[in-house]
Parts: C-alpha cells; sequence; structure tokens
C-alpha cells in the first residue's frame, strides 16, 4: 500500500500500485498523473479539502473499483467516468461545490451523495442498471429529477432533505423503502400505487403536502406510513387497501377526520395522532390495534372504541410486546359518554389481558396496559381508593385464591406546575408494594406502568389539567403470591404510588431532569376471573362455580362494564377503615 499525506504534480505512481490511501490530506491541491498506476484497485481520498480537481488521467484505471471522494469541498467537477468498466463503488458525498456530475459507468453498483452539490439529477444516473445503493439526502441544491425513473435493484431511496426539491417523480421498480422527509413536495404522483414492494413510507414535514392520491391503498406491503409534521395536509385518502400497515403516525397535521375504513386495516398496531389539533371525532380503530396516541388533540371530542379486541396470544407474538398504551392527555373536549366509553373499554381490555397473561404457559410474563385521559376522579369500579398516593387495608380472608389474577391500579395526576413534554421525555408512573401476613412475614413487590413518551415528533405539549392514568401490570409474581398467600385468613397492604417526569435539557451537554408529579389521589383494584364479587373469597365456593363464571360472554360482561362506567353514579360503599397518609376517613369499596 502506498501512503502519503502530500503529493506534488510531479510524482509518478508506481506501476503496481494497487492501493492508494490519501484519507485527510489537508494541504493536498492536486493529483499527478495516474496514467502509469494500470494496476490501481481503490483510491480513497476522503477528506481532502483542498483537493480541485481530479485528472483525466483516472480513465486509464481499468481495474479500479472503488473511488472515495467523500468530503472533498473544493471539488467542483469530474472527468468522465465512463471507461472505468469496474468501478462499482463511487462516494461523492459532502462534495458540496460539486454541482455536475458526469458520465458514470453502467456496472456501479453504489453511488453515495449524501450532501452533494449537484444541481440536476444527471442524465448519467438513469442507466445503472446494476446500482443497488443510492443515499442521496440533504442534497439541498437539487432542484429537479427526471419525470420517471427506475431502479431495478435498488431497494431504498433517501431525499430527506432535499430542500429545494418540489416535485417527486414517477418512480418504478421493486423499491422497499421511500424517504422524502423535510421536502417541499406538494404532492405525490397516482403511480406512487405502482410499487409492489414498497414496505416503508417517509413523508415527515413535507410542509407543503396537502393530500395524497387515492393509488396509496394499493400498496398491499405498505408496513408503515409517516406523515408527521406535514402541517397542510387536511385529507387522506381511501385506507382499506393498506392490509399489511402496522404503523401511521399523523402527528401535527391538519386532518379533520379519519377515514372509517381504518377499521378494516386488520394489521395496524399503533396510530399516532399527537397534536392534530383540527380532528373532531376518532372512528372505531382495529381490533389489533394496541397503541394509540392521541397527546394534546384539542378539538377531538368522540372516540370510538371497539367493543370487542384481539384476543391476545402468547407475548413473544406481539410486535409491540405484552403492552396496550392509549393516551388521550390534553383531549380537553372529550364528552362525557366518550370518556365513559374509555374507561369501559380500558376495564375490559385490563380484564382480558390479565386472563391471557394468567394462562401463559411461559414462566415468566411481563405486560402492561396504560390509558390516560383529562378528568379527576377514580373510575366507580375501582375496589378502593384513597386521597393522596398512597393507602392501606387489610385484605378479606382467603382473597388471594386460584381466581386471583393481580391488581389494576390508577392515580390522578394534579399538575401544579404546567408540564411541557418535549421530545423524547417520558412520565413514569410506579407503585410500590408491601404485603405483610399475621407473622409479620413481607413481600415487597414494585409494579412499573408502560412509559408515555413524546417521541413521535418535534413539538412540545404542555399538560396543565388534572389527568387519570388506569394502568395494569401482570409478572410472574400473580402466581407467587397465590402459592404464598392462598390460605392466608389476615393479610394487610400498603401501596405507594409515585409520578416522575423526566424531560432532557440540551446544552453543552445532555442533562436528565427528574421532576416529581404531586399524586391527587389513587385506587386499587383486585381482579378476578369470576366477575360475582361474592364468589371471590371462597374457597368452597371456587370449586363449584368456577367454571361457571370463567366462560361468561364478553358481551355480558360488557354490559356490566358500561353500567359500572357511568361516572355521575354515586358511590354507595360503605365505610371502612383504611389508612392513607395519616388519614382514617376515606372511603372504599365493601368486598
Amino acid at each position: 500500500m502506498y501512503i502519503c499525506t502530500s503529493l506534488s504534480s510531479h510524482v509518478q505512481c508506481p506501476q503496481k500500485l494497487k492501493y492508494l490511501y490519501l484519507r485527510g490530506s489537508k494541504k493536498l491541491a492536486r493529483l499527478p498523473n495516474l496514467r502509469s498506476a494500470a494496476n490501481l484497485e481503490q483510491t480513497c481520498l476522503m477528506g481532502c479539502e483542498r483537493l480541485r480537481e481530479i485528472p483525466s488521467s483516472i480513465r486509464f484505471l481499468h481495474k479500479l473499483d472503488y473511488l472515495n471522494l467523500y468530503g472533498c469541498k473544493k471539488l467542483r467537477s469530474l472527468p468522465s467516468l465512463f471507461q472505468l468498466k469496474n468501478l462499482r463503488h463511487l462516494s461523492l458525498s459532502f462534495c458540496i461545490n460539486l454541482k455536475q456530475i458526469s458520465e458514470i459507468p453502467s456496472v456501479i453498483e453504489r453511488l453515495d451523495l449524501i450532501e452533494c452539490g449537484m444541481e440536476e439529477w444527471s442524465t448519467a444516473i438513469q442507466s445503472l442498471d446494476n446500482l443497488e445503493y443510492l443515499p442521496i439526502s440533504m442534497c439541498k441544491n437539487l432542484r429537479s429529477l427526471p419525470r420517471t425513473l427506475h431502479f431495478n435493484l435498488v431497494e431504498e431511496l433517501d431525499l430527506s432533505g432535499c430542500s429545494n426539491l418540489n416535485k417527486f417523480p414517477n418512480v418504478t421498480g421493486h423499491l422497499k423503502k421511500l424517504v422524502l422527509e423535510e421536502t417541499p413536495i406538494e404532492e405525490l404522483p397516482s403511480t406512487i400505487g405502482c410499487l409492489p414492494s414498497l414496505v416503508d413510507l417517509q413523508l415527515g414535514k413535507c410542509y407543503k403536502l396537502e393530500s395524497l392520491p387515492d393509488s396509496i391503498c394499493e400498496l398491499k406491503c405498505l408496513e408503515r406510513l409517516l406523515l408527521w409534521g406535514c402541517s397542510k395536509l387536511d385529507r387522506l385518502p381511501p385506507l382499506y387497501g393498506l392490509c399489511s400497515l402496522t404503523d401511521l403516525y399523523l402527528d401535527g397535521t391538519a386532518v379533520s377526520e379519519i377515514p372509517s375504513d381504518i377499521v378494516s386495516l386488520s394489521s395496524l398496531r399503533l396510530l399516532s395522532l399527537n397534536s392534530c389539533k383540527r380532528l373532531q371525532n376518532l372512528p372505531e380503530l382495529p381490533e389489533q390495534t394496541r397503541v394509540l396516541r392521541a397527546f394534546g388533540c384539542a378539538s377531538l371530542q368522540t372516540a370510538k372504541s371497539p367493543l370487542s379486541f384481539a384476543r391476545v396470544q402468547t407475548p413473544n407474538d406481539w410486535q409491540w410486546g405484552n403492552k396496550y398504551l392509549f393516551n388521550y392527555c390534553n383531549c380537553l373536549n372529550l364528552d362525557h359518554e366518550t370518556l365513559g366509553s374509555i374507561m369501559a373499554n380500558a376495564r375490559l381490555r385490563i380484564e382480558e389481558m390479565a386472563i391471557a397473561s394468567n394462562m401463559s404457559v411461559l414462566p415468566e410474563v411481563s405486560g402492561g396496559f396504560l390509558v390516560g385521559f383529562p378528568r379527576s376522579e377514580v373510575p366507580e369500579w375501582f375496589s378502593y381508593e384513597n386521597l393522596g398516593s398512597s393507602m392501606a387495608f387489610v385484605l378479606p380472608p382467603c382473597c388471594i385464591n386460584a381466581m386471583y389474577l393481580g391488581f389494576a391500579f390508577c392515580v390522578v395526576l394534579e399538575f401544579e406546575v404546567p408540564l411541557a413534554m418535549n421530545k423524547d421525555d417520558k412520565l413514569l408512573l410506579t407503585c410500590g408494594c408491601r404485603l405483610k401476613n399475621a407473622d409479620g412475614n413481607e413481600m415487597l413487590l414494585q409494579f412499573v406502568a408502560p412509559e408515555i413518551r413524546h417521541d413521535s415528533m418535534h413539538l412540545d405539549t404542555v399538560i396543565q389539567s388534572d389527568h387519570v392514568f388506569l394502568w395494569h401490570n401482570h409478572y410472574y409474581i400473580e402466581s407467587c403470591l397465590i402459592q404464598k398467600y392462598s390460605d392466608v385468613n389476615e393479610l394487610s397492604i400498603e401501596f405507594e404510588f409515585k409520578a416522575e417526569h423526566y424531560g432532557y435539557t440540551v446544552g453543552d451537554a445532555m442533562q436528565l431532569n427528574v421532576v416529581k408529579l404531586k399524586v391527587k389521589r389513587c385506587g386499587v383494584h383486585l381482579m378476578y376471573t369470576s366477575k360475582d364479587e361474592e364468589y371471590q373469597c371462597s374457597p368452597s365456593i371456587i370449586q363449584t362455580k368456577h367454571s361457571l363464571h370463567y366462560a361468561a360472554t364478553d358481551s355480558d360482561f360488557m354490559q356490566e362494564v358500561i353500567g359500572t362506567a357511568d361516572t355521575s353514579k354515586k358511590r354507595s360503599s360503605n365505610q371502612a377503615n383504611i389508612i392513607a397518609d395519616g388519614r382514617s376517613d376515606k372511603r372504599m369499596k365493601e368486598f
């Protein structure tokens, strides 16, 4: 290998030279005549910031298969490379003053053009039948593309950050990923439906994009559609054909409605609507949806919840893990009926998750459910509630039995100071639990809710009003509790809730800031396979009634949930002794 840091134009390259490595030669302004280096295979001039030209003699390097000009900022032109019949890899990334690209051999397989200074798409690039990789993002001078582009082998086309490119051509081929983020394109051609292999379409922050063609529903393989920050996008096309779509990001768009045919998207797992401030109604979602982000949908009034949802399989089958997350934070205009429906749906999902997890054959199962919405009261169906962040009570005899499925938790957070949620911030809820039997033996447990993150777009959101968060965890500890306490007649239990906001300050160094939030009220609910509370604590009844109650239909249970979710109904539970924050006059439901 021939290595040097500076090179005079009078230097003759050795005839047997195969590798010319001049990376980072800051003073190198000119290369010598390369004709004598007929065996040269690889040339790396990466970071030669003063290099102004490549000699035309490069055309004689018939064995050259690698040419790296990454970061040659002074380079203004290239000679014809057409005769380099073995050139497979050419990097022109960060050649910010290279306005034009000359002829390129058709055998090239990788062409790197990230933040290249080219102004027009060279006609030489259109006939590259062997091209497999074409990164071309951040080309800020690029103004236009040919009307038609065809790629035989390229699977990913990234034009993100091409800030002067306002039209996207008709593209054919077998693209799997198309990235047009932060470009001023105004529309997509209807031929977008002619990309049968497209899996990932990213249009984030295309601030001039107003609509999508109806042909987008022909993308049968599309799994991810990202439209966050398209502030002028006010209408969505039909969605019914997107049978493979799993992730749909609409954050910060101007959409006022979601097409009702979204319910037909059988693969949809995540729908992100953060800061869709014009959205008023949310139709019924597919039963497989596990993550809904509607943070800051200020105009949202109604949101339909499905009366049924996908049966939970083993956690390993879940793309999102064993978790549900429905975030309605700052949706301050939700009507009373919708709030009741959200709570009813939350209970139904928690019950289903608990039953399915309890039946899992896995030795250790972790999972969770979390829903957050603006409100100040613990739902009616919670067995125990209290002011403040803690509570303690004595459980009914033998209530930890074979029908026990675990705890559901509720916290009401009071935001004494408006809470700003920035990108990558998260809200974390935890509950510490202490169980103690009559002999003084203790068990300590920790329950952590799924995180609420504000990570889908670069918009800040401020929370000011009280919010309710309902969550459920399932771990292997439920079976441990049954094994250890099923025959215990006297069992006391204490809960301590915490809420913390994890935010980041960007300065000279990224700094993590943790802010503790005030828990205004808290609630705990013990769940069982039977819905009839009179049988929950009697071992003899469990043996004879278990199968009958376990076979109760979902529709029967849903009617019960809807009935108990009426938040206007007054609580009629009897007074019971409960200790929390030093108070003993708190109400709770009696088993």
